[in-house]
């Protein structure tokens, strides 16, 4: 299947299902968002899938790679707080789970920006 009417592609490749953007779980920041904050909360909520095992999620972000993101249970919330700035935008997250239902691994993608002028660093208060 190639896309829906929701506009979302979904494929399966070698047995992970994945879409892009974030098909229906909720992301933050939102997908194909700007925002201001370099150090957000980047999060997805998982509580569309029925069991999940934390051992088996991982999160990636451009520029950091494998994070260190922790599940919240109760919420069915996966997320990870930069310890840096993110210096790259578009930053790109990918959230991979394994649905132990089916045996399958499942992907979410998404991108959201940074807004430009917090990517640059310079000192606020220059003496002209």
């Amino acid at each position: 299947r190639e896309g829906d009417r929701s506009g979302r592609n979904d494929f399966q490749r070698g047995g992970v299902a994945a879409r892009f953007p974030a098909g229906r779980e909720a992301v933050y920041p939102a997908a194909n968002t700007v925002v201001k904050n370099q150090t957000p909360d980047i999060s997805i909520s998982l509580a569309g899938e029925p069991s999940l095992e934390p051992k088996q999620m991982e999160m990636r972000v451009s520029g950091f790679g494998l994070v260190n993101a922790r599940y919240d249970a109760k919420e069915k919330i996966l997320k990870w707080t930069p310890s840096r700035p993110l210096r790259l935008s578009p930053v790109t997250v990918q959230v991979r789970w394994k649905n132990p239902a089916v045996n399958m691994w499942q992907t979410a993608t998404w991108q959201f920006g940074i807004e430009e002028q917090e990517m640059h660093f310079t000192p606020r208060n220059i003496v002209k």
